[in-house]
This record gives C-alpha cells, sequence and structure tokens, in this order.
C-alpha cells in the first residue's frame, strides 16, 4: 500500500513537473521579484487614484442586475503593459482610460506596486500574487528591445517564444502558465485563449489573493446558518449565512445607505455598501458617490465606532468579459481599430492591430477568508500574417464589494444582486 502511494505521488511530481515544463521550455527570461519585501516605500496616492478611478469607470459601464466581480488591478496592469507599446491617439485613448498623467511615471509605481503586492506567507495562510507574461508566435525579433526590457524590469513580465497560437499545445502552455499563478481557482482551459493564423503575441497579466480573516474565529462554522437572501428581482433563496462579531469596528451610515469594512491579514480589507432595506437598491449600487465612499472607506474623519454584529453570506462566483466591447464604451475606439492602431513603441512592424482583449475573475467568501483570482489578455494579430454602539450589518440583500489593500489599490470588486 505504502508503495502505490509512494508512486502515485511520484507521478503527481512528474506530471505537475511535465505541465510547469510545457511553457517553461519557451521561456527566454526569468525576471526575479521579491516576495514579503518590508522595505518598499508607500505607493503614491497618484497611482492608486488612477486604478481606482478606473474601478469607478469599468463599473460603471456594468449590467449590476446580474451578479458581477472583476479585478480593475488585472485589467489595468495589462492594458498599461500595452499601453506602453502604443503611440499617437491609441497612446493618448490609453492614457485618458487609465487615468496616467503625462511621461512614465507610472512604471516606477507599478514596479513597486508589484513587490508590495508579492506575499508568500504559508504559515497564515496568505498569498497575493500579480503576474504578466508575453508570447510569441515566432522569437518575438520584430519586437523591440526597449519595450521588452521595460516589461522585465518594471512588470517582471515573463517572455515566451516559439508559442503556436494555433495548437492545443501552445493555448495548454498558457493555460498552465495561469494556472500555476492562481493555483487553479479559475480553472482556465486551452478554450479561454481564441487565435486566428494571424496571432503573433499575447499580453497577460493574472492574479492570485488568499488571506485568513485578521480576527481569530470571527466565523465559527458552528455559528452558520440558512437564511433567506432578497434578490434584486423581488424574488428570495436560501443561502448559508456567517454570523461573528468585530469589536471596536468602524463604519459610516449615510442617508440610504451603510458602508462598513472587515480586515484580513496583510493588510487586505473587504468593504461592503449596503443599502438600507426599503430603498432602491440599484439606484444606490449604481450611485457614484455611494461607490466612491465605498472605495475610499477609512478615509473619513467622522467615521462611527461600533461592535459590528456581521451576518453575511458565503458565496462564490466567476465571471468573464469580452474586453474590447467593455473598453469600447470607456473611449478605446481607436485602440481596437484595426486600421487607426498605433503599435509603434511596442514593435518594429506597422501592421499589429489588437485581435481579442478579455478577463476572467472570480472570488469566494467564505468562513476561513477570502480567495480570488483573475486572468486578462490581449492578444495582438498581424495584417500580414472601542465601541460605544451596536450595529448589526446583515447583509441579507443587494450589496456591492471592494477587495483592496489597506492603501487602497482595488484588487476585485463587484456586487451581489442574487444568490
Amino acid at each position: 500500500m505504502k508503495k502505490s502511494i509512494s508512486l502515485l505521488a511520484a507521478l503527481l511530481v512528474i506530471t505537475a513537473c511535465t505541465n510547469q515544463a510545457a511553457y517553461t521550455k519557451n521561456q527566454i527570461n526569468s525576471p526575479k521579484k521579491k516576495f514579503n519585501t518590508s522595505n518598499v516605500s508607500k505607493n503614491d496616492d497618484a497611482y492608486i487614484k488612477s486604478v481606482q478611478d478606473f474601478a469607478l469607470d469599468y463599473y460603471d459601464v456594468l449590467d449590476i442586475k446580474s451578479n458581477q466581480v472583476f479585478s480593475p488591478l488585472s485589467i489595468a496592469t495589462c492594458f498599461s503593459m500595452l499601453y506602453d507599446g502604443t503611440d499617437g491617439g491609441t497612446r493618448e485613448e490609453l492614457r485618458n482610460v487609465l487615468h496616467y498623467e503625462q511621461g512614465d511615471s507610472h512604471l516606477e509605481q507599478i514596479k513597486n506596486m508589484l513587490l508590495k503586492c508579492a506575499i508568500d506567507d504559508s504559515n497564515n495562510k496568505t498569498y497575493l500574487n500579480i503576474s504578466q507574461s508575453i508570447w510569441f508566435r515566432g522569437d518575438g525579433s520584430s519586437f523591440k528591445d526597449d519595450y521588452l526590457e521595460k516589461l522585465t524590469n518594471y512588470y517582471y513580465a515573463e517572455v515566451f517564444k516559439g508559442v503556436n497560437f494555433m495548437s492545443n499545445e501552445g493555448k495548454q502552455m498558457m493555460a498552465d502558465w495561469v494556472n500555476n499563478k492562481t493555483k487553479k481557482f479559475l480553472n482556465v482551459t486551452p478554450d479561454s485563449f481564441p487565435a486566428t493564423p494571424n496571432t503573433v503575441m499575447y499580453l497577460m497579466n493574472a492574479i492570485y489573493a488568499k488571506s485568513q480573516w485578521s480576527i481569530e474565529n470571527l466565523f465559527k462554522k458552528s455559528n452558520n446558518g440558512e437564511k433567506v437572501f432578497h434578490n434584486i428581482d423581488d424574488s428570495s433563496s436560501t443561502k448559508t449565512f456567517m454570523n461573528g462579531k468585530a469589536e471596536g469596528s468602524s463604519y459610516y451610515e449615510y442617508d440610504t445607505y451603510r458602508v462598513a469594512s472587515l480586515p484580513y491579514k496583510h493588510n487586505m480589507q473587504i468593504n461592503i455598501l449596503l443599502p438600507n432595506e426599503g430603498t432602491n437598491y440599484s439606484e444606490i449600487l449604481k450611485d457614484k458617490e455611494a461607490l466612491s465612499n465605498m472605495i475610499n472607506f477609512g478615509k473619513q474623519s467622522d467615521l462611527e465606532r461600533a461592535s459590528i454584529q456581521w451576518i453575511l453570506p458565503k458565496f462564490k462566483i466567476i465571471c468573464d468579459y469580452d474586453l474590447e466591447s467593455v473598453m469600447k464604451k470607456l473611449g478605446l475606439d481607436e485602440t481596437f481599430d484595426k486600421e487607426k492602431v498605433n503599435l509603434s513603441r511596442m514593435s518594429y512592424e506597422d501592421n499589429l492591430y489588437i485581435e481579442n482583449a478579455y478577463h476572467k475573475a472570480g472570488i469566494e467568501i467564505n468562513n476561513e477568508g477570502v480567495e480570488a483570482a483573475a486572468l486578462t489578455f490581449v492578444a495582438a494579430g498581424s495584417k500580414s500574417a472601542a465601541p460605544n454602539a451596536s450595529v448589526t450589518f446583515k447583509v441579507d440583500h443587494p450589496f456591492a464589494y471592494y477587495l483592496t489593500t489597506n492603501e487602497g489599490l482595488p484588487l476585485f470588486m463587484g456586487v451581489i444582486n442574487s444568490l
């Protein structure tokens, strides 16, 4: 029996190594990003605000009548890599959508952010990793060295060459890379990567976050109970709710909604925007001021303090997005125009265009904490080829949520309208 177990373990190790080797054999660089870096300076407020503004813009064009989850940081980082390879009107469009100032000040900030968001703490079961890569059909010789150096030095992007995007093997390589970076949370398959004979390059970002509640035994499983969640369409469903008390917590009460926050380990937190019962949930969950207050929660000077009794539903959702349709609504017209797009800072060729753009994100909230992951890619084609009150936060109707670092970086954001 022991021999069988040992043999099975050996086969699993060999299989894992084989899957990894399937893409590492095509890798031509290996940027070294330090994890658990303690001496990284604070992220610049202007950079954080640029990603927060993008988060609000993206959320604003979504249909929030259905459940949503997306990673503003994943999308913004992937399109920032694209931005650094563009010029002319395309660059101006992306600069506006990403809320960048003139110049390249974002590069140092992104490098700093990637180091601050590099956590690998197995003792506390807390992980946060943001990974980038660029994949080439050929040897990548038509792409400019200074562009690839920029991706390597500032984005810690891994570079892969000689990938056959039309083959299942090539697509499996990219799927394996994503699943390795996100611990298979999204279970990405080769079908996620559409390609044509003209596809020459993929820009890719992957984010993985996992953390436990920082308040010990906040949500004991023994306190779980079945309760009714009131959906946005006036229907209802019975779901499992977690119950726990957070002493001395901050919250703010507005006329039609409340905002409160729960902390995770390693300076992550989740902010909840909860409309008051009897109000117009859809209207509040689309209100930019309310969403901004959720994003910037903690910066208000007149926060209330209370012992908050949380009644929070367990949930897991995964969503995917055709980014071309969404980003066009935000103003990226030339970027997705095959004849007008300008990728001259990226490649010596003048015949490249954006072929596909895609985003997939998922989040799970449970008794242990949070686990979330995201994938964003852009594919290019070639034309030629102390409490003094007691408050109950009963989250039993539609709400918005925002997973963030303590500095305000928008890791994940979304809305729950029905369970």
